[in-house]
């Protein structure tokens, strides 16, 4: 059994970006701790979760079986105007606090600022002598983020680790629907079909119906 850490910019990241994956992991017994950098304004709330934004993030938390879930609570497209030193520091204690031995975050030239802010933060806190329980940090790739970004052009995200989800897939799509104002109609990125088309086409490049993708970005073996 090993302690797994996801740490998502926004609401919804996690699910985008490695849902199968983290109900596969679920699901094989492992602890896997949920961490929400962000939090939407009471306007942003009302705009983008008009059911409830709490009553959503309760609901995903249950439904994945978390064995615990973090929010940081910091200011929505507008994490770049937090010391980089202090959230750092709170993503260290988070990783310290869980035991955290794998470590999933968002993909470093995602076109979102808060995701680049999110990625430097939790690498910095990996650091060895902060962390020494961390093995693993794995970049997961976000529909409307990742494929968007300018640096597809020269460093884009380039996976190095497929994971079968085969079985998995339905529940990340059963996950997503819970963020029923995220999602829109085809060929909008965050849509049903676009989350099963890009299962299809990981799972062609590495030999399965569906799989995720991940940048290995630091494992350390003993």
């Amino acid at each position: 059994m090993s302690n797994i850490l996801v740490v998502a910019p926004h609401a919804d990241d996690e699910t985008l970006g490695c849902g199968a994956y983290l109900f596969k992991q679920i699901g094989m017994g492992h602890n896997v701790t949920w961490l929400l950098v962000t939090q939407p304004t009471d306007a942003q709330k009302k705009d983008f979760f008009p059911e409830g934004y709490e009553n959503r993030l309760d609901e995903v938390h249950r439904f994945y079986g978390f064995r615990e879930s973090i929010r940081l609570g910091m200011p929505t497209a507008r994490l770049d105007t937090v010391p980089m030193q202090d959230l750092t520091s709170k993503i260290a204690e988070v990783i310290r606090e869980t035991s955290a031995e794998t470590i999933l975050i968002p993909f470093r030239n995602d076109i979102h600022t808060d995701h680049k802010v999110t990625f430097d933060a939790t690498f910095s806190a990996t650091k060895w002598f902060r962390n020494s329980t961390v093995k693993r940090i794995m970049a997961y790739e976000t529909l409307s983020e990742t494929e968007f970004s300018a640096a597809q052009i020269v460093n884009g995200f380039s996976p190095n680790l497929f994971v079968n989800v085969t079985n998995e897939l339905s529940k990340k799509v059963e996950a997503m629907r819970i963020y029923s104002s995220e999602l829109g109609n085809f060929p909008y990125p965050r849509s049903v079909e676009a989350i099963q088309a890009l299962a299809q086409i990981r799972g062609a490049t590495s030999g399965h119906r569906f799989a995720e993708a991940f940048q290995i970005i630091k494992e350390i073996q003993d």
